[in-house]
């Protein structure tokens, strides 16, 4: 199926008891916990891929009134691609 992103990981990266750390350290740790699964999914390094990607992290306000702790990863490409990503090396 065509599809112009595909999720690669999605999850809590911190503890629900954890203080909000600021927003320089929530971007750091969902780019890196984002990069490693990245790696893992398609089969190889972010800087070597054709692939881009994105992710969501939570805000200070979503992190306090919700308790959000979750990151979700996607990967895309220019234009939509018929196949998964997973293991494609590319």
């Amino acid at each position: 199926m065509r599809h112009d992103a595909e999720v690669f990981f999605t999850g809590d990266v911190w503890a629900r008891s954890a203080a909000y750390p600021g927003n320089a350290v929530v971007v750091r740790d969902a780019e890196r916990r984002c990069r490693r699964a990245f790696e893992t999914y398609v089969g190889v390094r972010f800087t070597r891929s054709m692939f881009d990607d994105r992710y969501w992290f939570p805000s200070r306000e979503s992190w306090d009134r919700d308790r959000d702790r979750q990151v979700v990863c996607v990967a895309y490409y220019d234009l939509p691609v018929n196949y998964s990503v997973a293991g494609t090396r590319s």
